[in-house]
This record gives structure tokens, sequence and C-alpha cells, in this order.
């Protein structure tokens, strides 16, 4: 306690002790015990002090303005001593409630941002569920669409075999035609020639009977 009260003092006398304006400064005094930061303007970093101190002193009388003040707002819980503008705080019942502090803000901190991730997790579980039914919207139109383009396709295959019938069945009509004009010409010509044959007969006959 004694070496470490020495090096502050040291390090820091009244007359330039007003420059301190952080206990982070002192955070490497393990073994001060018993802190007195009168006459500066430390306003911030008590929770850096080490845990081997007990108490804090100051006097606000004759600076009532600066920053230890704050120091004493923050410390007010647990004033062990006050009198005519000095007073004395019990640290470590502060540090102990500020730690839980901390660590409740910590908890406040991780709880936001668990917080976070699952609105975010449901946010996308929501969207993938939106795209899956405009998928499955999308998969009954196209089965629609293909289910209409096949029976227009069957449609115009009927059509076309139909078509193709109908070409057949003219096609062969007009070779029945054909056939029948055929079979009537050749039946003249045969008829024709018969007669033919006929008159040829008369004539030889005639010509025999002579």
């Amino acid at each position: 306690m004694v070496q470490a009260q020495e090096w502050l003092d040291k390090k820091y006398p009244k007359e330039i002790r007003k420059k301190l304006n952080c206990c982070e400064l002192l955070k490497n005094l393990e073994k001060l015990e018993y802190l007195e930061i009168s006459d500066t303007d430390i306003d911030k970093g008590l929770e850096y002090l080490s845990d081997s101190v007990e108490e804090i002193g100051c006097s606000i009388f004759n600076r009532g303005q600066c920053g230890v003040k704050k120091i004493k707002d923050k410390l007010c819980l647990f004033v062990s001593f006050e009198d005519d503008g000095y007073f004395t705080c019990k640290f470590q019942p502060w540090k102990m409630l500020n730690k839980l502090e901390e660590k409740n803000k910590q908890l406040e901190k991780d709880f936001e941002e668990e917080r976070s991730i699952r609105i975010s997790l449901q946010d996308q579980i929501n969207e993938y569920f939106q795209k899956n039914l405009q998928l499955q919207n999308d998969l009954r139109q196209i089965d629609m669409e293909n289910q209409q383009l096949q029976k227009k396709l069957s449609n115009l295959q009927i059509q076309n075999i139909n078509q193709q019938s109908d070409s057949i069945i003219h096609q062969f009509s007009a070779f029945e035609n054909q056939i029948e004009e055929f079979d009537d010409s050749f039946q003249e010509e045969e008829e024709e020639e018969e007669e033919g044959s006929d008159c040829s007969f008369e004539v030889v006959s005639q010509e025999i009977i002579e």
C-alpha cells in the first residue's frame, strides 16, 4: 500500500495532480488500497482500478465543479464518511455492483443480438415459405399450360390425321374414278373391235357366197 501510494504521490504530486482525468492511468497499482483523488479532474475509469483498492477519498470543497464530483455521484450509495466537503467511499461494493451491471449489459446485448438473429432467421423462413408458395403456384401454372399444350397438340395431331385421311380418301376416290374411266374406255374399245369384227365377218361371208 505504502509503495503504491508513494509511487502515486511521486508520479502525480499535488501541484500537477489535476492533470489526472481518468483512473485508467492507475490500473497497474495492484497494491493500492486507498486512493486519494483530491485536486484531480478524475471523472471516469473507476472500473480500471485494481481489486486491491478498498476506499476512495476526495475533497470537493475547493474544487466543487471538478471531475471528482462525478466520481462522488457514482459512489454516493457507498459513502462511508462525509464531512465539510470531504468524503470517503467503499470501492469494492461499487466494483461488484458495476461488474453485475456490466454483465447485465452484456447479457442484454447478447439477448438483443440473439433476438436480432432470430428475427433475421424468421424473416428468412418467411421469405423461403413465400418463395416456396410462389414456386408451387408457378409449377401448377406450368402444369396447366403443359396440359393445354398437350391438348392442343393432340387436337392438331387429330386434325392432321383427319386431313391426311381426307387426302387419302380423295386420292383413292380419284384413283377409282380413273379406273372406272379406264374400264369404260376399255369396254368401248372392245365394243368397237367387236363391231369391226362383225362387219369383217359379214363381208367375208358375202364373198364366199358369191
